[in-house]
């Protein structure tokens, strides 16, 4: 069984930039451990022990929830 100190576990972000994004990850979480894991044309993933749990995707958000006016 594999040791684990979970920092994020499942998380995506969505992002416009891609290549700017996965240089400001990857020298971010190197710190904590977290390297890449596989990379993608649009995904590159980051975690532990070949244990993926922070992604990043380049595309546009789309909202989640939305209020209408009252």
């Amino acid at each position: 069984m594999t040791d684990r100190h979970v920092v994020v576990d499942h998380v995506l972000f969505v992002v416009s930039d891609l290549s700017a994004s996965r240089r400001l990850y990857t020298a971010a979480l190197a710190p904590l451990g977290i390297e890449e894991l596989y990379v993608e044309p649009d995904c590159v993933a980051y975690g532990r022990h070949e244990l993926d749990d922070f992604v990043i995707c380049e595309g546009s958000s789309t909202p989640t929830a939305t209020t209408e006016p009252s």
